[in-house]
């Protein structure tokens, strides 16, 4: 199987390689490398530094002809797309659309698109389910659907088959300490070297974290398993960001030492999403309790600084 990752390079992206290349595919990573870090990569992978927002992909794509395309890349801060909404739909929307049209001239292959639970729910007190409406409070969230939309329209005139992975907030090995994607991660670099971290919300925000390894996997039986569907990626449990701080805190053995903020901006208080589908989907899967999770996110955060 030939596959194609976009934003390949990045947190995700590097996990997923790692993943698909365990199960023999051919893979290719684009990747501008903005975000991204190519030391992430195993060996073994191609690598091209290309940006989506290019059309000069399309016809790189048209020439790959992958049995699978996993688009991952994105601009992913809520924050950011406030500033500059336009940027923000450059690289989510005009971005997907060349990644379309390069799987429409290559006349092969089927599309698994990284979007976005929490920026496309809203507020959720209670697990969203994927027939809950969309209600997007960003224009992050707002690229987000609109391409998914073009995705449905490309598959119903185009026939190219696709697969919509709505992930909850992701953790794990890999994940950058910038920007607001990178919760885990930043608080683990606080702690680690002695800074006060600061937790918005007053500590009562509320979010669905998934492993990142488990996000791989999910999309790589996905991709197999599921037809022009819409899936949430997510454990369906919620964590207050207080709470993920304190254990991140316990795991490394350091004490407490946060100032509570008022919610930022485009931050919605409750996040948490309906993993049914998912698990009806994937026989005997099994996801990764927080617990470990953050366990062994510490434990890689802590030799890479010791490697340092």
């Amino acid at each position: 199987m030939k596959a194609v990752i976009t934003g390949g390079a990045g947190f995700i992206g590097s996990n997923l390689a790692g993943f698909l290349l365990e199960k023999g595919y051919e893979i290719t990573v684009i990747d501008n490398l903005s975000t991204g870090n190519k030391d992430n990569l195993p060996s073994g992978i191609e690598f091209l530094k290309y940006d989506i927002t290019n059309d000069r992909i399309i016809d790189i794509l048209a020439n790959k002809k992958a049995d699978f395309v996993f688009h991952l890349a994105a601009q992913i801060d809520v924050r950011k797309s406030l500033e500059d909404p336009i940027f923000d739909l450059k690289v989510n929307s005009i971005g997907t659309l060349n990644i379309l049209n390069g799987m429409k001239k290559a006349g092969k292959g089927k599309i698994v698109f990284t979007s976005t639970g929490g920026a496309m729910y809203g507020e959720c007190e209670e697990p969203a389910n994927e027939e809950k409406r969309e209600s997007p409070e960003s224009p992050y969230g707002i690229s987000k659907l609109s391409s998914e939309n073009y995705i449905k329209v490309y598959s119903k005139w185009f026939d190219i088959p696709f697969v919509i992975m709505r992930l909850s907030n992701v953790y794990g090995p890999f994940q950058s300490t910038k920007g607001e994607a990178g919760v885990v991660a930043i608080f683990i670099n606080q702690i680690l070297n002695k800074q006060k971290s600061k937790i918005y919300g007053f500590g009562e925000m509320e979010r669905d974290y998934i492993y990142v390894e488990d996000v791989a996997e999910a999309a790589f039986h996905l991709s197999l398993k599921a037809n022009n569907e819409i899936i949430n990626v997510s454990t369906g449990k919620k964590t207050s960001n207080l709470e993920l701080y304190k254990t991140l805190c316990d795991k490394i053995g350091s004490g407490y030492d946060y100032d509570l903020e008022e919610a930022r901006k485009g931050e919605i208080m409750k996040s948490v999403m309906d993993n049914s589908k998912l698990i009806s989907k994937i026989y005997n899967f099994k996801l990764t309790d927080i617990n470990d999770g953050l366990q062994k996110t510490v434990e890689w955060y802590e030799n890479r600084e010791e490697k340092q």
